[in-house]
This record gives structure tokens, C-alpha cells and sequence, in this order.
């Protein structure tokens, strides 16, 4: 008898160790559980707002409180972060933007080793099972009393770390401290409801070239320096005068009691104040920034307007570098004609307003024709002749310029075919943007119109600008080199006007270069020009590549050109550019009188 009740005793004490490790188990994981949806909402939330530097932080302060002891975030791109420790057995959770997370725990018991776990777990046991004992002979005599029911332990409530509190997140930008537009907005919306005869100063800053940082030195230096002109900024507020982050490279200053002309002053000394140059990654950086400022309320009386405005002006400054400007009616005049006219250029692309010129080049040897550059003009129904330097880059900005390059390029390859049919074989040449050259699409048009209009590829060359090369030299040389497989030859546009590079002339498969006209225009006045000229020139022919010169506009400039051994030319002094009709009369009487020599 003494046994058994001993032996009922020892069960009913392991079934309540094994109870007591269970609730200790389920509520560390509890806890944990809860800790992980947390950081989980708060990197989704930051995420989703294009906030990866919020994101990190929000990992980086939850290991250091103690909530998980590692974490690994991984963007679409494949870019990863890693916080902390990360077990191999980590689970792997979506966020927004094609993002995924894993965390660590750090589990019940964890840091015991498996023998000290089954050691401390059989003590428990014993020291259950005396316990039990000793209360089965003191209480025996009152079991028939009710007994309550044993509470269940609450899991304990998430530490209050400052990783979990989003209401200072949600109004202060996470890389620099600065606060953001949300407080920005809610701050300039309540001073202008309290103005009362003064005037109030938001001041927009750009920074100048900061692309440029983040190309190539990398993100982690860019945000370096955000952060040490985010200091410099914080220096200059006061009361009156609020410092934000709006995001990337833009920064406001809201400052109440301001005028022109102490806006401008503020403008002025935070202008030097970012002139002082930077230490980032063991390099000194000297940066500018380009401002816009806009009053209210003569300028506007809301935000979202005063904004605005503020905007137009810091873009003016950027344009006209000048540095700063202050909003003036004729920027918003001139904004209103931009948006009109972008307007109108998508109905004149699509209404048949356009028109395209061509323009001979020919062999500086033999006087031949070697092809015609097609050259877009646009007859506005109102204003008339629209210069294509007005509105090319109007079609950049407004995400008009692939739907107008797409209309340049069939056209010309119809008239390529029309030409064909009437036995002139005449190649052309045709601009694209910087902007075409990023679409990964562009190769295949290119062969879809070439198929339409039923034209040899070797029938049309493309120009590109140099910049795309150098701004984006991985995608331009995959494109180019697509471009390059269908048959079609590539030509560098104004070589010489930009940054030039002579890596891209080894590595992509480009055809010619063709020399910018301000260094043509000059030759017979200017020996620098026509030295760069020769130069250019023999660069490209020791590379393998033709040499084309635009701008010639007299003989003085053509036998300059002959003599530094330039291959073709292309300018006044052999035709203006033509319509469609006068090109084609032209061309045939041009092969006319060739075959007659």
C-alpha cells in the first residue's frame, strides 16, 4: 500500500513538472510570438513607404534590446542585410516590395546543454513528487474542500523599446533624425492658419550632383553624407525656423516672420554651410545644393500651393544655376505653358502634327551622299513651329519621349522603303534618348518596325548621346548590344560636348563617332577646336570607328575637315534640313548628276 501511494505520488508530481515546463515554454514563446509580429508590422509599414533605412533600424534596435537575437533582410534586388545572429532554421516571412524577413529568437532555456536539460528536468521531477508527498499527508484531511481553479499565467506585455514606438517614427525621418513631411506639412498648416499680417518662408533644397555620390561610391556613402548635412541643417533651428527631411536628397526649412529678404539671407548662410566640405568613406566631398523659396501668403495660402511654388523656384535655380531663386509669377506662367504643351504634344504625336526633316551627310573623299539624318519638327495648330529644344525635352519629363521616338523611327523606315522603291538606296540615321536607352524593350522594337516597313537593318543607323553610356553603362552596353545583333549600326551623338569616356568606345560595339558642332563651327578661327578635331579623329581610326562632323557650313570647314582626315560630313554647306518631298527631289537629282560625271 506504502508503494503504490508512492508511486501515485511520483506520477502525479511528473505530471506537474511536465506542467509547469509547458507553461514555461508556452509562455516564452508567447512572448516571442508577439515580439515578432511587432517588428514584423513595423519593417512591412517602413518598407512600404520606401523607408530601408527605417526598416534597418527597426532591426538593429530590436537585437539590441534583447526582443530577437538576429535578423536577415532581403530585398527584391537580392540585397541583403544581415542584424545579429541568424539560425539556419529561421523562417523566412514576405513583406511588401518582393522583400523577405527572417528572425532569431532566442528560445526558452536556450544556452543549457541537452544533458543539463534532462538533469534539471529529473530534479524537477523528484522535488515535484516530494513536494506532493508532504502536501498529500498535511492536507488529507481537507481534500473534500472545493478547491479554485489554478489561474493561467498571462504572457508578459512587449518591453516599451524605442524600435516599437512608431509615434516619434511616423513624424522624424529615420536616417537623419530630421523630422519629416508629415510634421512638416502639420506645422506649416498650423502657422498659417496663425498668420496675422506677418509672412512665412519655405525654402526647398536640392542637393546638387548627389547621384553622382550614390553612383560611385555607393548607397552606404550617400547616406553618410544625408546624415552629416542633416546635422549641418540642424544647426539652424530655432523657434521660428523648422529643419525637414523630405526624402532622397530634398530638405525644407519653414520659418515663420520672414520676408524676402531674410528668406534669401537664411538661403545664403545655409548655402555656406554645405559649401564646407565633407569627410564620407575617408574622402573629402564638396557638394552644392540649389533652393527655391516661395512666401505665404503672397505666393500662396495653403500648403500644398506654397509647396508648389517653392518647387518651380528651387528647379528655376537648378536650371538657371543660380543657386537660389525666390518663386515668381512668371514661373508659375511658364509652368502652366510646360503642362499645355505636354498636353498637346501627345495629341500631336498621335493627330499627325509631326512632320520629319532630312538632312545629307556625304563622304568627304567623294562628294557622295552616305545617308540622311531624320530630324522630328512639330507645326503647332496655335503657335506655330515649335523648336525641337523646347519640346524633346518637354517629352523626356511628361513620359512622352518613347511614344515620339517610336514615331520617328517607323516614319523614317517607311520613308527609307519608299525611297527603296524608287531605286534610291539611302541609309538614316535616328536619334533615341537617354531615356530610350534604358528600356529593355527597345531592341525588340526596333526589329518590329524594321519588319513593318520591310527595310534591310543595315539601312539604319542610331544616335545616342554619350551620357546614357556613362550614367548607365551596364544596361546601355546590353541594349547596345541587342541593337548591335539586329544588323543596325550605332553612332555617338555630340561626342566630345559631355564627359567622355574612352572605356565605352573598347567595350561597346559602336560604328562611328560624330563630332559636336562646337568644336566644327570653330576649326578655321579656333586651333584648339581643330586640334581637338584631329585628335578625335585619330582616336577613332586607330579604334576602328568612322568619324562624321556636323556644322560644316562653308568649303574653308569641309577642306579642314578632308585634310584631318575625317571620313563624312554633315552641315549647311551640303543642304539645310528638308521635308519629306524636297529631300526626295533633292536625292534624285543629286544621283542624277553623279551618274552623269
Amino acid at each position: 500500500m506504502v508503494l503504490r501511494r508512492f508511486l501515485i505520488m511520483l506520477v502525479i508530481g511528473g505530471l506537474l513538472a511536465g506542467a509547469s515546463a509547458a507553461g514555461y515554454y508556452m509562455a516564452g514563446n508567447g512572448q516571442a510570438t508577439a515580439q515578432r509580429a511587432a517588428i514584423l508590422r513595423q519593417v512591412g509599414r517602413r518598407l512600404h513607404n520606401k523607408d530601408t533605412a527605417g526598416a534597418r533600424l527597426v532591426l538593429a534596435q530590436a537585437v539590441g534590446s534583447g526582443a530577437i537575437t538576429g535578423a536577415e533582410l532581403r530585398a527584391r534586388n537580392g540585397h541583403l542585410t544581415t542584424v545579429g545572429e541568424v539560425s539556419g532554421s529561421a523562417g523566412s516571412e514576405p513583406l511588401p516590395r518582393g522583400a523577405t524577413l527572417r528572425l532569431s529568437t532566442k528560445p526558452p532555456l536556450a544556452g543549457l546543454a541537452h544533458l543539463e536539460i534532462v538533469i534539471a528536468g529529473l530534479l524537477l521531477v523528484v522535488a515535484a513528487a516530494a513536494a506532493m508527498a508532504i502536501a498529500l499527508v498535511r492536507l488529507l484531511p481537507h481534500l473534500r474542500r472545493p478547491q479554485l481553479p489554478a489561474r493561467k499565467p498571462r504572457a508578459p506585455r512587449l518591453p516599451n523599446t524605442p524600435a516599437l514606438d512608431t509615434e516619434y517614427l511616423a513624424r522624424h525621418d529615420a536616417l537623419t533624425g530630421l523630422p519629416n513631411r508629415v510634421l512638416l506639412r502639420e506645422e506649416a498648416q498650423r502657422r498659417i492658419m496663425r498668420l496675422n499680417g506677418d509672412a512665412m518662408a519655405l525654402i526647398l533644397m536640392d542637393l546638387n550632383e548627389f547621384k553622382e555620390v550614390n553612383d560611385t561610391l555607393g548607397h552606404f556613402a550617400g547616406d553618410q553624407l544625408l546624415r552629416q548635412v542633416g546635422e549641418r541643417l540642424a544647426g539652424f533651428t530655432t523657434e521660428s525656423t523648422l529643419v525637414t527631411r523630405l526624402g532622397g536628397d530634398e530638405f525644407a526649412i519653414l520659418r515663420s516672420q520672414a520676408d524676402a529678404v531674410t528668406a534669401e539671407q537664411l538661403a545664403m548662410r545655409v548655402g555656406e554651410s554645405l559649401r564646407r566640405p565633407f569627410l564620407v568613406s575617408g574622402m573629402t566631398l564638396e557638394i552644392d545644393a540649389s533652393m527655391g523659396i516661395a512666401l505665404a501668403p503672397l505666393h500662396a495660402s495653403d500648403y500644398d500651393g506654397l509647396l508648389q511654388r517653392a518647387d518651380s523656384a528651387m528647379y528655376a535655380a537648378k536650371r538657371n544655376h543660380t543657386g537660389i531663386a525666390m518663386h515668381t509669377r512668371e514661373q508659375e506662367a511658364d509652368n502652366s505653358q510646360k503642362l499645355a504643351l505636354a498636353s498637346d504634344l501627345r495629341r500631336a504625336i498621335e493627330g499627325g502634327q509631326l512632320s520629319l526633316y532630312y538632312q545629307p551627310k556625304a563622304a568627304l573623299r567623294t562628294g557622295n551622299i552616305s545617308g540622311v539624318e531624320a530630324l522630328v519638327r512639330w507645326r503647332h495648330p496655335d503657335r506655330g513651329m515649335i523648336s525641337p529644344d523646347q519640346f524633346i525635352p518637354l517629352a523626356e519629363r511628361s513620359g512622352l519621349i518613347n511614344l515620339l521616338s517610336m514615331w520617328v523611327l517607323k516614319t523614317a523606315l517607311h520613308q527609307v522603303a519608299d525611297w527603296k522603291r524608287m531605286g534610291l538606296v539611302m541609309p538614316v540615321s535616328v536619334n533615341l534618348s537617354a531615356r530610350d536607352l534604358i528600356d529593355v524593350r527597345l531592341p525588340d522594337e526596333i526589329e518590329a518596325a524594321l519588319h513593318e516597313a520591310n527595310v534591310a537593318s543595315e539601312l539604319l543607323e542610331v544616335e545616342i548621346t554619350e551620357s546614357v553610356l556613362t550614367a548607365d553603362p551596364a544596361r546601355a552596353r546590353a541594349i547596345v548590344t541587342r541593337i548591335g545583333e539586329l544588323g543596325p549600326t550605332t553612332t555617338i551623338d555630340d561626342f566630345g560636348a559631355g564627359y567622355s569616356s574612352l572605356a565605352y568606345l573598347k567595350n561597346l560595339p559602336v560604328h562611328a563617332l560624330k563630332i559636336d558642332r562646337s568644336f566644327v563651327l570653330g576649326m578655321t578661327d579656333n586651333e584648339h577646336d581643330a586640334t581637338i578635331v584631329h585628335a578625335v579623329v585619330d582616336l577613332a581610326h586607330n579604334l576602328g570607328l568612322r568619324v562624321v562632323a556636323e556644322g560644316a557650313e562653308d568649303m574653308a570647314v569641309w577642306e579642314r575637315l578632308r585634310l584631318a582626315g575625317c571620313d563624312e560630313v554633315q552641315g549647311f554647306v551640303l543642304a539645310q534640313p528638308m521635308p519629306s518631298a524636297q529631300a526626295t527631289d533633292w536625292l534624285s537629282r543629286r544621283r542624277e548628276s553623279s551618274n552623269a560625271a
